[in-house]
C-alpha cells in the first residue's frame, strides 16, 4: 500500500508523491499565502514559489527584478552540490551558453527573432495539412488493434515528428531524440547524485556532437529548414556561436518533444475522468477551443520555470532576497480561485479559461504556443472522429507521472476503444 501523504500544510514539492498530485498543496497555498518558500533540502538550494495569478503575471513582466539569467536550470535544482555535470560536459562536449529562456532584454530579443519565423500563425496554417497527415498516419498504426498507449504512440509522436521536420532532424531517430530530452531535462528537474549528473552530461554531449555534424552539413548543403536558417543567420551582424546554436536547439528540441506531448496525453485523460465533458465535446466541436484552454489551465504541462531575484523584492507581503531562486509556478496560478472560480472543477465551457498562463506571459511567452494549440486541436478532433467507447485499458501506474519538479509527464496512457 502506498504511504499516506502528510496533510497539505506539511507537504513539499520535492516529494515525488506531491509532484504526482500537487493540487491539494496548491489549494493550501492559495488559502494561506500564494508566495511560498520551498526550503533548501538534500542539495536543493531552495526557491520562492510565486503562484497568485496577478502576482505571477506582474513578476513575469518584470524581468529586471525576476531575471531569466539564472546561469542554468541545473544550478536552480542542484544548488551548491559539486557540478559534475558541467565539469564532465566541458571535457567531452561544449559548455552551455544561455539563450532564449535563459536571458532577458536585447540578448533574448536577438535569439527570439531568429526562431519566431517557424511558429507564426501564418506558418502554422501552412503546416496544418502536414499535421493532419501525421495525425492520420499515427492513428492508422493502431486503430485496428482497438488499443494503444495514447501518450507514447500518439501524443508524444505528433509534436516530435512535426518539430523534427521543421528543424531539419531525421524523424527516424526520434527515439534517440527522446532519450536526449530525458537526459537534458534531468539536471534541472530532479536531484541527481554524481553518477546521475555524469550520465546526463554524456547524453547532452551525444546530442551536441550529433548536432554539430548537422550544422556542418547544412553550411555545406543548405536546406529549407530551421537549422539551415540558424547556421546562416547573422544576429546583429554576428553569426551564432556553436554554443548559442546548441543551446537554442536544446530548447527547441525539449519544447517540441515534451510539452505539447504532455498536454495531448493529459487532455484525453481528463476527458476519460470527466465523461460528461467528453460527451459535450463530441456533441459540439465548437467547444474545442474552450476544451484545449481548460486542459492547459487545469493541468498545465509546464508547472513552473525558474528565475532569480536580481535584487530584494516584495511579493504579496513576502520579501524575496536578492539572488534567491524563484519558481514562476504556472500550475498554482492557473488554479487561483480569485481568477478561476471553483478552480478544481474541470469545465470545458469555463468562460475565462483562455486567460490561463500555461504558456507563460510577457517577453518569454512560449514561442510554440500557436503550433501547440493547432496540434492539440487536430489530435483531439481526429481522436473523437475515429474512436468511440474510449476507456482506460488498465489502471494507471502509481505514481502516474515521472518525478519532475517543473513538468508533469505521464508515464503512459493505455486505452481501449471501438473503431469508428
Amino acid at each position: 500500500m502506498d504511504e499516506e501523504l502528510p496533510p497539505p500544510a506539511e507537504q513539499s514539492l520535492l516529494d515525488p508523491r506531491v509532484q504526482d498530485n500537487p493540487f491539494p498543496f496548491y489549494a493550501h497555498l492559495h488559502a494561506t499565502c500564494p508566495v511560498h518558500h520551498l526550503k533548501p533540502s538534500g542539495g536543493f538550494p531552495g526557491a520562492y514559489l510565486i503562484g497568485g495569478y496577478d502576482d505571477l503575471k506582474a513578476a513575469l513582466q518584470d524581468t529586471d527584478t525576476f531575471s531569466a539569467r539564472i546561469g542554468s536550470r541545473r544550478k536552480a535544482m542542484q544548488g551548491n552540490a559539486p557540478d559534475v555535470f558541467g565539469e564532465h560536459l566541458a571535457e567531452i562536449g561544449w559548455p552551455q551558453v544561455p539563450t532564449l529562456q535563459r536571458c532577458d532584454g536585447a540578448e533574448h530579443a536577438r535569439h527570439r527573432g531568429l526562431v519566431d519565423r517557424i511558429f507564426t500563425p501564418k506558418r502554422v496554417n501552412e503546416l496544418t495539412p502536414r499535421i493532419e497527415a501525421v495525425v492520420g498516419m499515427l492513428i492508422d498504426r493502431f486503430i485496428d488493434r482497438g488499443e494503444c498507449d495514447y501518450a507514447g504512440e500518439f501524443g508524444q509522436m505528433i509534436p516530435a515528428i512535426i518539430v523534427c521536420e521543421q528543424l531539419g532532424l531525421d524523424i527516424d531517430e526520434i527515439d534517440r531524440f527522446r532519450h536526449w530530452v530525458e537526459g537534458m531535462l534531468a539536471p534541472g528537474v530532479k536531484l541527481l547524485d554524481a553518477e546521475g549528473q555524469r550520465a546526463a552530461a554524456e547524453i547532452e554531449a551525444d546530442c551536441q556532437h550529433y548536432l554539430v555534424k548537422v550544422f556542418e552539413d547544412r553550411r555545406a548543403n543548405p536546406q529549407s529548414d530551421m537549422i539551415t536558417h540558424l547556421v546562416s543567420a547573422n544576429a546583429e551582424g554576428e553569426p551564432l556561436s556553436t554554443g548559442e546554436l546548441l543551446n537554442i536547439m536544446h530548447q527547441l528540441i525539449i519544447g517540441g518533444l515534451e510539452t505539447t506531448a504532455a498536454a495531448i496525453g493529459k487532455g484525453l485523460l481528463l476527458l476519460l475522468q470527466h465523461p460528461d465533458q467528453m460527451e459535450k465535446l463530441r456533441a459540439d466541436r465548437s467547444l474545442m477551443t474552450g476544451f484545449i484552454n481548460e486542459v492547459l489551465r487545469f493541468d498545465s504541462p509546464v508547472q513552473a520555470l525558474p528565475r532569480k531575484a536580481a535584487h530584494d523584492a516584495t511579493v504579496h507581503g513576502v520579501t524575496i532576497p536578492a539572488e534567491s531562486f524563484v519558481q514562476m509556478r504556472y500550475g498554482i496560478a492557473n488554479r487561483d480561485p480569485a481568477k478561476f472560480p471553483e478552480p478544481d472543477r474541470f469545465d470545458i465551457t469555463r468562460g475565462n479559461a483562455g486567460e490561463h498562463i500555461a504558456f507563460g506571459y510577457g517577453s518569454h511567452f512560449c514561442v510554440g504556443a500557436h503550433l501547440a494549440r493547432r496540434e492539440m486541436q487536430i489530435a483531439f478532433n481526429a481522436t473523437l472522429d475515429r474512436m468511440a467507447d474510449i476507456k482506460l485499458a488498465r489502471p494507471l501506474p502509481s505514481p502516474a507521472h515521472h518525478p519532475n519538479l517543473l513538468l508533469r509527464p505521464l508515464k503512459e496512457l493505455p486505452i481501449s476503444f471501438r473503431k469508428v
